[in-house]
């Protein structure tokens, strides 16, 4: 049985990890950081606070336009009640 053949990113990564692993000690104790919840992560620029400071703003406002269509719904259920209630029980 002849083993798979690998696409060409594959192999690039093959290679890739290879390299690093030859590279020496300070290639092989790296790994990639690993973000557990809760961990801080700070900003790396004057944009990225420019940015996370306008997406707040457009949570807050989704969140206020959420709250509002949700309570014109429950308007409209409440107004159906009545009106069934009302035919029902003149």
């Amino acid at each position: 049985m002849t083993p798979p053949r690998r696409s060409p990113l594959e192999r690039a990564l093959r290679r890739w990890r290879r390299a690093i692993d030859r590279a020496g000690a300070g290639a092989r104790g790296w790994s990639p950081p690993r973000f557990g919840p809760g961990a801080e992560l700070a900003p790396d620029s004057a944009f990225d606070v420019q940015m996370r400071e306008r997406v707040r703003g457009l949570e807050d406002g989704l969140k206020e336009v959420k709250d509002r269509v949700n309570g014109l719904i429950f308007l409209a259920a409440v107004a159906v009640v009545v009106q069934v209630a009302l035919r029902f029980f003149p």
